[in-house]
């Protein structure tokens, strides 16, 4: 939560003003009105007055920078959002760029195998046409040296 990146007395402090807070509505004088007693009167000293303003305007200064800081935290938020969306979209742009290169070598390598064998049989062809050649060539000397 946000209160997690405060310091330990940061968190005292707010833990007692809460504290206050609660023991003050829980036992206001105006509950002990409704049930027929009067109210109590209270009386505090300078000095703890001084402390609960002190109390009060920390307590307003931790809220506000506090929320300066949730703001900050929002526009850093959607900041991210946005840069997520766009790599989310550059990813799916690389999966099809990706798949595309994958069928290309696919059809790549189909036609080099139709290339070998269409050069195996283009090698064998030549083959049995010298083969022929020199057999014609070697009955023709053969012819020449009988006669």
């Amino acid at each position: 939560m946000m209160f997690q990146s405060l310091d330990l007395k940061t968190k005292k402090l707010l833990l007692l003003f809460l504290s206050l807070l609660c023991w003050r509505v829980l036992f206001a004088p105006g509950t002990c009105s409704a049930f027929g007693m009067p109210e109590p009167e209270y009386t505090i000293t300078e000095t703890e007055l001084s402390t609960l303003e002190n109390n009060l305007a920390q307590l307003r200064s931790i809220n506000e920078r506090l929320q300066m800081e949730l703001q900050a935290q929002k526009r850093e938020l959607h900041v991210l959002k946005q840069e997520s969306g766009t790599l989310l979209n550059q990813l799916q742009l690389l999966k099809q760029r990706s798949e595309t290169q994958q069928n290309l070598l696919i059809n790549a390598n189909k036609s080099l195998a139709e290339y070998a064998t269409e050069a195996k049989r283009e090698r064998l062809r030549i083959k049995a046409q010298r083969n022929t050649w020199e057999a014609v060539a070697a009955c023709a000397i053969i012819a020449l040296a009988v006669k």
